[in-house]
Formats: structure tokens, C-alpha cells, sequence
């Protein structure tokens, strides 16, 4: 399925940065994107989340998924807990991805790791999905100071 994006910028007290926007105006950062990366032999492949990481108007389904194959993906959702699995390749710690998208309704920090049996397990990737609801406050322009 093909998702079509807008890039906008965002000023920022740290300078400027990119942002996504997609059709249903949910916006992330372009840094918050995980790309997945072909490891040394024998090590398993970093998991990435779709839609990725980053800023959203209302719930997201995320899928997590990994290149390596066939590989077990273990993941938290307390943002604190990083996951863990044992050498069968069977989560410890976390809970085993079923192949069905993991629901985040309120702001949530994904832990995910890929683990295959005589491979080295992956290292966690770490992404924030902000659920932001709210609407903005009346008479806010939506403009930044000094921007065209």
C-alpha cells in the first residue's frame, strides 16, 4: 500500500527540522524513522515499526517487522522494560509479536528486538508514538514567528 507524504519544516528552538505529513495530516519527525540494516552474519536484523515513530492526531495500528527470516520479534510497550530472548529464540522478557498490528491509543514507547535461533539477537529499537488529540487552542494562526 502506498502512503503519500508531504514534507514540511518545523522551526524549532534547536534549529530547524523535517516533518511528515501524511494524508490524514499526521505529522513525525523525519528523524524518527528507523531504517533497517543488513547486520554482520549471523546477527539478526533491528525490527522497524509501520507507520513509524513519531506524532500522531489519533490511534495508530503499528506493524513491527524485521528482515531477518524467519526470526521471532519480542516487544514492550511501557517504554522502560527492553526486551529479551533466550538462545531457542522465545521472548523472556516482553511479549511475542503476533503478526498483527500492536494498537497504541495513548502516547506509547515500542521496544522491539529480533531474535533467530544460532544468531545473535538484534539490538532494540526504541520508538514514541504521541497520541495528540487535543485540538489547538482558538486564535492560534498555526504560523511560526518570522515564517512566510
Amino acid at each position: 500500500m502506498k502512503i503519500n507524504r508531504k514534507k514540511v519544516a518545523k522551526i524549532t528552538p534547536w534549529g530547524d527540522k523535517d516533518k511528515w505529513v501524511d494524508a490524514a495530516n499526521n505529522c513525525s519527525d523525519a528523524t524518527a524513522e528507523v531504517a533497517s540494516t543488513t547486520n554482520a552474519a549471523g546477527t539478526s536484523n533491528s525490527p522497524t515499526f509501520s507507520p513509524v515513530a513519531g506524532i500522531y492526531g489519533a490511534a495508530q495500528n503499528v506493524a513491527i517487522s524485521t528482515t531477518t527470516s524467519p526470526a521471532t520479534i519480542c516487544y514492550t510497550t511501557d517504554g522502560v522494560t527492553a526486551p529479551t530472548c533466550n538462545a531457542s529464540a522465545a521472548c523472556t522478557t516482553g511479549t511475542q509479536y503476533p503478526g498483527s498490528a500492536v494498537a497504541v491509543a495513548t502516547t506509547t514507547t515500542l521496544k522491539a528486538i529480533a531474535c533467530k535461533s544460532t544468531f545473535t539477537d538484534s539490538i532494540v529499537t526504541t520508538g514514541t508514538f504521541t497520541i495528540d488529540t487535543v485540538a489547538p487552542m482558538p486564535g492560534n494562526s498555526g504560523t511560526v514567528a518570522g515564517s512566510n
